[in-house]
């Protein structure tokens, strides 16, 4: 469950006054990492399962194979996320 801040909006309407909450949800900051694949680069896509690679070993990877190179986790490109 991600992590939020809540507070609560205060609506005045003809017949009644209603207070309702107000969520902010908070995504977590992603620590960068060296790539798994050549150590080199600072990675720049992290995995469903949380592994980071640079673009240039994971898009060569992915030509060949359709899990991740470090936990063998099945994997689509559709589930990999940019990071900065």
């Amino acid at each position: 469950m991600k992590e939020g801040l809540y507070n609560l909006k205060l609506v005045i309407t003809d017949e009644k006054i209603i207070l309702k909450p107000i969520i902010y949800i908070i995504e977590p900051k992603i620590e960068v990492e060296k790539c798994y694949i050549c150590k080199d680069v600072d990675s720049t896509i992290m995995t469903a399962c949380k592994h980071q690679y640079c673009s240039t070993c994971i898009e060569t990877w992915l030509e060949r194979s359709n899990r991740c190179p470090y936990c063998r986790t099945r994997m689509i490109e559709d589930d990999l996320i940019m990071i900065e």
